[in-house]
């Protein structure tokens, strides 16, 4: 991992899901699509609410304000070639990731399913027992 800048002892460090650039629309769909969750993080936050839009309006340049590594002398055209020899790489990692994660929500599901039968098993032994005691 690379930072942009010195950070002070104890700074919270984060990974994004989505590229930087990316404007709220774009990562708070793709947050839903593929991952399945409203993204509430301190940037989204910001860039939801209505002064942000104000002073965006005001600004009317297009820059987000928000560090990039494409602000780097050459970043974006580095990344860019990085990116396309590690691509097939990185797909198949993020296709595997992918793969294990669906496998993890099935097996979620099944356990989720195999509570709620025994549960629904417990409450049906339950009421037998209270009927009996009641006759």
């Amino acid at each position: 991992m690379r930072a942009l800048h010195a950070l002070p002892a104890g700074a919270e460090v984060t990974l994004s899901y989505f590229p930087l650039h990316w404007d709220l629309r774009e990562r708070q769909a793709q947050a839903q699509q593929v991952y399945g969750f409203t993204c509430g993080c301190p940037r989204c936050q910001l860039e939801a609410s209505p002064q942000w839009a104000q002073q965006q309006e005001e600004d009317g340049d297009g820059d987000s304000g928000w560090e990039t590594d494409d602000e780097e002398e050459g970043g974006g055209q580095e990344a860019e070639q990085v990116a396309a020899a590690a691509g097939s790489e990185s797909d198949h990692d993020m296709e595997e990731s992918e793969h294990q994660q669906q496998q993890q929500l099935q097996q979620l599901r099944a356990d989720i399913q195999a509570a709620a039968t025994t549960a629904a098993a417990a409450a049906a032994a339950a009421s037998g027992k209270q009927q009996k005691q009641q006759e």
